[in-house]
C-alpha cells in the first residue's frame, strides 16, 4: 500500500489540471489583484503549478514582500467576477470619455436623462 505524498486539504486537495482558480495577488496591507487562472500541473507533493508561479500544497505563494494565494472558481464565482470585470471596463471607458469631454458634444436631452438615471441610483443608495 502507498501513502501519497499529496499535502493538499479542503477544495485545494479536489483540484485537477485544466481547473479554474481565482489568484489573489496582494499589494500591500489594503489592496490586491484577482484573475481567473487554470492550474497547469500538480506534483506529487501537492504543489500547483499556475502560469509561472507554483504554489504550496496550502495553495499560498511567498516572495519578498509579495503574497499570492489562490481562491476557488465555482461557476457562480466565476460569472460574478466576469461581471464585475465588465462592468469596471464600462466605468473606465465611460470615465475616459467624460474625461475628454464628450459631455459637452452632447444635447441637453441627454445629460437630462443621464442626470435621471445618476439621481436614481443615489435615491436607492439611501
Amino acid at each position: 500500500m502507498t501513502e501519497t505524498k499529496d499535502q493538499r486539504t479542503g477544495w485545494l486537495k479536489d483540484l485537477k489540471v485544466g481547473d479554474k482558480v481565482f489568484v489573489r495577488n496582494y499589494r500591500g496591507a489594503l489592496r490586491s489583484v484577482k484573475s481567473l487562472a487554470v492550474v497547469d500541473k500538480i506534483t506529487p507533493t501537492g504543489r500547483i503549478n499556475v502560469g509561472l508561479q507554483q504554489f504550496k500544497p496550502s495553495g499560498e505563494f511567498h516572495q519578498g514582500y509579495k503574497f499570492t494565494r489562490l481562491e476557488q472558481a465555482t461557476e457562480e464565482s466565476i460569472k460574478e467576477f466576469m461581471l464585475e470585470k465588465q462592468k469596471s471596463a464600462l466605468i473606465r471607458e465611460i470615465t475616459d470619455k467624460v474625461r475628454d469631454g464628450v459631455l459637452e458634444e452632447m444635447s441637453t436631452l441627454d445629460l437630462k436623462e443621464i442626470k435621471m438615471t445618476i439621481d436614481n441610483y443615489k435615491k436607492i443608495k439611501k
